[in-house]
């Protein structure tokens, strides 16, 4: 007689697998596994493809939250705004060139770092000049003089 509910527990699980021919040890787990394989294996272009519909939809609710919790914006709104551009800068109006891991980036997200509004989709070369220029009106006139001094001194190559 066992002493314990779990002992109790085991004991009625030995006699209802010997009886019904079932075994939860280890040949069970053995077979279990190798089903499994086998079945993995006849089914390889299913599971890859339900793979992939995994992983997009996966990435696409990953930039969705991303993009809300850093800019206050959803992956619809980050969509919509890149057609209004024409998957352009807002700066340059060229689209992005810089690759990460062999892909294209996308466009950065602009804000304004004191309110927090959305200004538009930068690529990354205009997103690191702003950046650069810590988002002053002051600082990019500035610039602006400068390289028209120097234009107008002949020290600058224009063809650069």
């Amino acid at each position: 007689m066992p002493h314990t509910k779990a002992e109790a527990r085991r004991a009625y699980a030995r006699q209802y697998y010997a009886k019904n021919g079932e075994c939860r040890g280890p040949e069970s787990i053995v077979k279990r596994k190798r089903r499994q394989l086998e079945w993995h294996q006849e089914n390889k272009e299913r599971r890859n493809e339900e793979a992939k519909i995994r992983y997009i939809d996966r990435r696409d609710y990953i930039k969705d939250k991303y993009l809300k919790a850093e800019f206050g914006i959803s992956l619809g709104e980050y969509t919509k705004r890149h057609t209004e551009q024409g998957g352009l800068c807002a700066i340059c109006y060229e689209p992005e060139t810089v690759r990460s891991k062999g892909k294209l980036k996308s466009l950065a997200v602009d804000h304004n770092h004191k309110t927090g509004k959305v200004r538009g989709l930068l690529c990354q070369r205009c997103n690191t000049a702003l950046g650069s220029l810590r988002e002053s009106p002051k600082l990019a006139l500035a610039l602006i003089e400068y390289l028209k001094k120097s234009e107008e001194d002949g020290k600058v190559d224009s063809s650069s």
